[in-house]
């Protein structure tokens, strides 16, 4: 089971049931033992300490600050926008990126792509290819498709659109609030 909400407002809202708040911690602790959530070095709070003592909340409180939180990564596979290597798919409240690495999954430096849910013109699976399809709006160039090559195309899809839903609920939410 994998975290499915990208909005840190609707997790708070979800934390007050205590199954849900469980769920949440031990995900956040799985995500910081594999190297997603990533704490400063110079951070002033004992972190560990909270995850040690189950002090679930103030846990969260703090690690939904740091780089990491919330964020959905998939393991490394092919991609049709690389010649040599595959990508690393991550998905979080504010964009879905593609990290480039090896054919092994080892990172290249400095080798992410960034894109805005609201620059998303189209998404699909291929399921002959076993891939997720995106269609991606550039600035002053023609749209750009690729493909996504992994045993997680479905899931992938289905997280890339939650995440539009969350980010389109955001802006209309703040429209009307700002209004």
């Amino acid at each position: 089971m994998k975290k499915w909400y990208f909005n840190l407002k609707n997790e708070s809202l979800l934390a007050k049931n205590d199954l849900t708040l469980s769920f949440l911690f031990y995900q956040a602790v799985e995500d910081m033992d594999r190297g997603i959530i990533k704490i400063p070095d110079s951070y002033d709070i004992d972190i560990h300490f909270l995850k040690d003592n189950h002090r679930y909340l103030d846990f969260l409180k703090h690690v939904h600050k740091f780089s990491g939180y919330g964020e959905l990564v998939f393991p490394h596979c092919p991609c049709d926008s690389r010649k040599n290597g595959h990508v690393i798919a991550a998905l979080n409240s504010s964009c879905f990126q593609l990290r480039a690495c090896s054919s092994e999954g080892e990172l290249e430096p400095n080798k992410v792509v960034e894109f805005k849910y609201e620059d998303f013109v189209n998404i699909d699976v291929d399921n002959e290819e076993m891939a997720f399809v995106f269609e991606i709006k550039i600035s002053n160039k023609p749209n750009k498709t690729i493909k996504i090559y992994t045993g997680f195309y479905l899931y992938m899809f289905d997280c890339v659109k939650k995440a539009q839903e969350e980010k389109i609920k955001k802006l209309i939410y703040n429209k009307e609030n700002t209004d």
